[in-house]
């Protein structure tokens, strides 16, 4: 009973997931240009300080502003600097495109709130021939991942083949992607002609596939939920369905798992060899990332953030559930305009449920996995 509950708690919140990020658009309104901080770290530094571009991720988005600069002190950027002691500064901002605005193929989730691409930001910062490292993190935001996870999180739409990173659109995307990157790192390289130029390649945020003889993450109840209810079935039905053919739902649940984990696994796989082939060819350092084993699904060993959703149901008067659900680590600092929150109450005669919660940063990096990601970007200096 009570794992049903929960699920149809996050089904509900469901229609929370989908903002933040590099995995989702920024805002209006924010100075393009970072102020310069300072670590406070004491080991050995290169001879320059660092400056960092990109999206959500390298803005540290959910643990202080969704714009890096004047100065979100647990972004990696941050953290590097602290480690080397040296200056840095952050130009990063949530939902930065490579693709420059002007492209006749820009990427519509890109502009869609006129946030600053990264050449927009390459453009703001000041030259600065003595910094040391440059840190790049782009490209979700214009394969537009943030739309794939939408159709088959809120939409319980499995149909991964027709959706923006299926592989027609995927190869498209990637496409258009790889000569922007290129154009910015040439950019950043003729701005700090002494600085090492490093590239970030994305984590899978997802658990892997599943056997037929290992428990589902009950993250996927959620699109399992949505898609039967999409398909016309009432939440009274489908939880009727749930007690009466479990095992079955269970199954569903397995099934929902493996094909987002395949899907994830590929659309990743593609965008970070094209970063690695690219930043190969121009002169940078490709720095891979990995949070196996810490998925969002790996409560308080998660490296980043999941959904979360406070429940509440009652059948026939009786409290059956009050709790929350999903993430064990509640996102300290969202953006509002960019999360999905959600409040949801339903009177039947039955019983009631009441529901609030959202997408509580998901996927992006809670303070563990921006440690892990600084930790991986110093791996990789030369």
């Amino acid at each position: 009973m009570k794992r049903f509950i929960g699920a149809l708690a996050l089904v509900i919140g469901a229609i929370a997931i989908g903002g933040g990020g590099a995995f989702a658009a920024g805002h209006l309104g924010a100075d393009p240009h970072g102020a310069i901080a300072t670590g406070t770290g004491t080991n050995t530094s290169p001879s320059g300080g660092i400056v960092a571009f990109g999206d959500s991720i390298a803005a540290g988005y959910g643990l202080g502003p969704a714009f890096g600069f004047p100065d979100n002190p647990h972004a990696y950027a941050a953290l590097m600097a602290d480690d080397l002691g040296v200056p840095y500064t952050n130009e990063a901002n949530s939902g930065a495109c490579a693709a420059p605005t002007d492209a006749p193929d820009f990427p519509a989730e890109c502009g869609a709130a006129g946030q600053p691409t990264v050449q927009d930001q390459i453009d703001a910062a000041p030259s600065d021939p003595n910094a040391s490292i440059v840190t790049l993190t782009v490209g979700a935001d214009d394969i537009a991942f943030d739309k794939c996870l939408k159709l088959i999180f809120q939409d319980g739409n499995f149909d991964v083949a027709g959706n923006p990173c299926g592989a027609p659109s995927l190869r498209d995307d990637i496409a258009a992607f790889k000569p922007a990157l290129a154009n910015d790192i040439n950019a950043i390289e003729a701005n700090y002609p002494n600085a090492e130029v490093e590239v970030m390649q994305y984590y899978n945020p997802f658990p892997p596939q599943v056997s037929a003889s290992q428990s589902p993450c009950r993250l996927y109840y959620i699109p399992t939920f949505m898609d039967a209810h999409r398909r016309g079935n009432s939440w009274f039905d489908i939880g009727r369905a749930f007690f009466k053919h479990h095992d079955q739902f269970i199954n569903e649940v397995r099934s929902v798992q493996n094909v987002v984990s395949q899907a994830s696994r590929r659309v990743i796989r593609d965008l970070n060899r094209a970063i690695g082939d690219v930043a190969s060819a121009n002169g940078a350092v490709a720095v891979p990332v990995t949070f196996a084993g810490h998925s969002v699904c790996n409560g308080t060993d998660a490296w980043a953030f999941a959904a979360r959703a406070h429940v509440e149901f009652k059948y026939l008067g009786f409290k059956l559930f009050d709790q929350t659900l999903g993430g064990r680590r509640r996102c300290p600092d969202p953006n509002q305009g960019l999360e999905w929150d959600i409040r949801i109450s339903v009177n039947q005669d039955w019983g009631r449920f009441e529901a609030d919660g959202g997408v509580n940063c998901m996927p992006h990096p809670n303070k563990t996995g921006q440690e892990v990601i600084k930790t991986d970007f110093l791996a990789a200096l030369r």
